[in-house]
């Protein structure tokens, strides 16, 4: 009787430990200012936002996060307007109206069907200029994660760098509008395009970073993703799309995006920190009844994309627009090229074919965000490309 017992509390505790640990899939926590007219702008709004199972008994209410300068702060959950309480709880662990309870991703992704994204958002006034590290760390990280050791054992952790200086108008964090998971299938080049929006006049670049432990410091438990024979991980710098030819192996893998940031005023540059994302690859078999996307990201898959190659550019510039079957009417309708400070430098009237080529000759060396907006008004393409010299 005895050694029942023992094995149903160890299985209890097992299955509790799991239902506990396996909720986080991918996050990142960004920041804006909102003193924008003294300088240096000293108070900024905290937003840590996380992707999670919803099949998991775990979910949180409130987060607390480190903001980097001795204090701390319990952030709730933001509330949104068509959500319902149930007896003024969430239905999960009891949180009280009017905190919020997540929404589902949409769309569903074919890999992750019940995941959703949460939101918690404060207010920290800073003392004075410095850099802080911005964190939130929650234990703990999802399990069966193949490049993570004992990743159910490994706390979740989330951070981002803030840097307070004597700019005007203080300091907007990048901001990773993709969703932070892609379905990949084993042996196939897998793309991922995080679509990363930043300040007007910001100077970005974009690397693989490590998982970081609670410390800040590189996890020693993690590696990069394995790539097939002769294969490669790459991350476009200037984009921070990504390249992985190819998963090797069926199995959850994560990756971290980081981007660093600068900003030049009055023949200035000023670093402005970086901005971290934690995002999970799912690699399925692929076959005709596995949802695996034959190496395209859910969050890519639209009727029309825009792709900008090479990049950086030693010459000319090739506008790709890729159009599915049946929508030739969604070519878009015009391309707009502006330099760091916001002015227009070309505007060019579509509707155009699959590709436009912009000569290089037209551009001098330097940094360029285009902007192109589909014929049917619905969708807005934005980015940047370099120009070497």
């Amino acid at each position: 009787m005895k050694k029942y017992i023992t094995i149903c509390l160890l299985l209890f505790l097992f299955i509790a430990k799991e239902g506990y640990s396996t909720h986080n899939v991918a996050g990142q926590i960004t920041y804006l200012p909102l003193d924008t007219i003294n300088s240096p702008c000293l108070q900024y709004e905290i937003t840590v936002t996380t992707y999670t199972d919803m099949t998991s008994q775990s979910d949180r209410c409130s987060l607390t996060v480190d903001f980097g300068d001795g204090t701390s702060a319990v952030l709730n959950r933001v509330y949104y307007a068509n959500q319902q309480p149930a007896g003024g709880t969430n239905g999960f662990i009891g949180c009280s109206f009017p905190i919020g309870n997540g929404v589902p991703v949409s769309p569903v992704l074919s890999c992750f069907n019940t995941l959703k994204k949460n939101e918690y958002i404060g207010v920290h006034a800073y003392a004075g200029p410095g850099s802080y590290v911005i964190r939130m760390k929650d234990p703990n990280n999802a399990v069966g994660i193949c490049n993570i050791v004992n990743s159910v054992n490994v706390q979740f952790v989330l951070q981002s760098l803030l840097v307070i200086n004597a700019i005007p108008g203080g300091n907007t964090s990048a901001f990773f509008n993709a969703i932070p998971v892609g379905c990949a299938c084993a042996n196939t080049c897998f793309y991922y395009q995080p679509n990363i929006s930043f300040a007007p006049g910001d100077s970005t670049y974009c690397f693989l970073a490590s998982y970081t432990d609670t410390t800040g410091l590189p996890y020693s438990g993690y590696s990069s993703p394995p790539v097939g024979t002769n294969g490669w991980l790459w991350i476009n710098p200037a984009t921070g799309d990504i390249e992985w030819c190819s998963p090797p192996a069926i199995c959850r893998y994560d990756l971290c995006i980081r981007v660093n940031q600068w900003k030049t005023v009055l023949g200035k540059t000023y670093y402005l920190g970086y901005s971290t994302l934690v995002m999970q690859v799912v690699v399925s078999a692929p076959s005709g009844t596995n949802p695996c996307s034959a190496g395209i990201s859910e969050s890519s898959k639209e009727t029309m994309s825009l792709n900008v190659y090479p990049n950086p550019a030693s010459g000319d510039i090739r506008f790709v627009f890729n159009v599915a079957s049946g929508s030739s009417d969604n070519i878009a309708a015009s391309l707009e090229i502006s330099d760091l400070t916001g002015r227009c430098l070309r505007k060019i009237k579509g509707p155009f074919s699959e590709q436009f080529i912009l000569s290089k000759g037209q551009l001098p060396a330097g940094t360029y965000f285009y902007t192109s907006s589909a014929a049917d008004k619905k969708r807005l393409f934005q980015g940047k490309f370099l120009v070497l010299p």
